[in-house]
């Protein structure tokens, strides 16, 4: 069977495992492949997000096992004290800013998680504060793959002008920044009432 078949075949397949096991990588390809070939784009997204989001989670068990403490090249990392009551203050303080932050600086993101779960985060307040950060950090990429895919000069023909695309992305950025407001609000209300 000819790979590219394959390829097409299972793209909803791939793009879910895909995204677990190889992240942006595949996150690429397949908005290239869903813009090119007029695969349901929005569910090609949903299932990177679902792929990307459940490794978070899996690195954050990892971190809350015990058994990681075995690994030889983690222990020395895991037992310096500073480093996760750092994460695991910043995390508390402003959650959403802490989660995408790291999930926009490249090499610090799986051993941020693993200091999460280590340092005793809950589970349902990672998962809660890991939703808007997920997306925004799979969605530039997507949006290249879907630029490299659709080409930016059919993308720019949408729109009647340049101005009107600085437009759209001057509105996306504001409405990202209100949203984020809104939820850290929100957060600090919810600390100041439980703690």
């Amino acid at each position: 069977m000819d790979f590219t078949l394959l390829v097409f075949e299972y793209i909803y397949l791939i793009s879910f495992f895909g995204s677990i096991f190889l992240g942006e990588t595949v996150i690429v390809s397949v908005s290239t492949l869903a813009v090119l070939y007029s695969f349901n784009i929005f569910l090609v997204f949903t299932l990177c997000f679902l792929g990307v989001y459940l490794a978070d989670f899996c690195w954050f068990l990892i971190g809350e096992n015990k058994l990681i403490y075995k690994i030889k090249c983690l222990k020395k990392y895991l037992s310096a004290r500073r480093i996760p009551s750092f994460i695991k203050s910043n995390f508390i303080k402003r959650p959403i800013f802490f989660m995408s932050l790291i999930k926009m600086v490249y090499g610090i993101r799986i051993l941020s998680i693993i200091y999460l779960g280590h340092s005793g985060i809950k589970k349902s307040d990672f998962l809660r504060w890991n939703i808007i950060p997920t997306i925004i950090g799979i969605l530039p990429i997507f949006i290249i793959g879907t630029l490299i895919g659709g080409g930016f000069k059919e993308f720019a023909g949408y729109f009647d002008t340049t101005r009107k695309i600085v437009g759209v992305l001057l509105l996306a950025i504001i409405i990202a920044v209100l949203l984020n407001k809104v939820i850290q609000k929100i957060w600090s209300n919810h600390q100041k009432k439980y703690l």
